[in-house]
């Protein structure tokens, strides 16, 4: 059994609150029934009672007039229910290159910039906080989470340094931060082209698991330097989905029997972090385009 790494992301959902105290609205400022901006699009604020997810209850104390940035608004079939908890809340200002149907309902304004870019998003949000008061960043797709931390740091919201997200976001960069820490890891190596990746898993020995340094998608398991070969090939001629740009270059871990244990965290500011879940991934048999075919089970805390 091995514990190798703790999970980047929090429950999914890395939130950015700057939540000790309401932020009153700048004087001066656009009101809500005015467009400040020619990418800003006001949409009428409707609690979102209706749709096929039900938002949580109002907490006790809890007011509706400090609206949350939200990075990318991801796809109706896996998002939806986390964003209709997020309105229920908060209302919610949504800065993505597009404004999905299904997301209307939740938002009270559309910032029309691809958070992709991370250096026109900034400027974007900065150009709207200027004349809107907002609450906090947060985004629930990892390829955001590095301009996330950005735009919170460019406007002086509680959150992570951007510094320490960008490490995160980068498997090889948290893989020497951890062995700087002195926090036990497999033997891994990066490697920057086919060959260079196929010399460094004879170096580990057989199998190894294979992840792309920043992207998100599934690791894949070598037997052979053929599989690295291949493997390779693959991961860098897939669309990149990045935290920040796209880095060439891949880890290779050292594939140990047992199951992969990741800690879900939760971080505030009110107190330490805490444990919430714990998850044990098994990997089988790698499959025919050595993806491995994987089972996991979570206990919460």
């Amino acid at each position: 059994m091995q514990c190798q790494e703790i999970r980047r992301y929090w429950l999914l959902v890395t939130v950015f609150l700057s939540a000790l105290q309401d932020h009153p609205r700048p004087a001066g400022s656009v009101g809500r029934d005015h467009l400040a901006h020619s990418a800003y699009q006001f949409l009428p604020w409707v609690p979102p009672a209706r749709g096929p997810y039900h938002p949580l209850p109002l907490r006790e104390g809890t007011t509706m007039h400090q609206p949350l940035l939200l990075l990318g608004s991801g796809y109706s079939a896996v998002h939806e229910f986390t964003l209709a908890q997020i309105a229920a809340l908060h209302p919610v200002v949504l800065a993505d290159a597009v404004l999905p149907t299904w997301a209307r309902p939740y938002l009270v304004r559309h910032l029309a910039v691809d958070p992709a870019d991370g250096v026109t998003t900034i400027d974007v949000v900065e150009a709207y906080a200027a004349k809107h008061a907002l609450k906090g960043v947060l985004t629930y797709m990892g390829e955001h989470l590095h301009t996330a931390a950005q735009v919170a740091n460019r406007l002086e919201l509680r959150g992570p340094a951007a510094e320490s997200v960008a490490i995160c976001c980068d498997r090889i960069a948290a893989r020497a931060a951890l062995a700087q820490h002195n926090v036990p890891v497999p033997r891994w190596a990066e490697a920057y082209s086919p060959e260079d990746a196929a010399a460094q898993a004879d170096l580990l020995g057989y199998p190894v698991a294979i992840r792309p340094r920043t992207r998100e998608i599934s690791a894949m398991q070598a037997n052979s330097r053929r599989d690295v070969l291949n493997v390779y090939g693959r991961m860098n001629g897939e669309p990149a989905s990045t935290c920040d740009r796209p880095r060439q270059g891949v880890l290779l871990e050292q594939l140990h029997a047992g199951p992969q244990i990741a800690a879900e965290v939760v971080i505030t500011d009110r107190e330490d972090p805490q444990i919430v879940a714990i998850t044990r991934t098994i990997l089988g048999r790698p499959l025919r385009d050595n993806r491995c075919a994987i089972a996991s089970t979570l206990t919460t805390a």
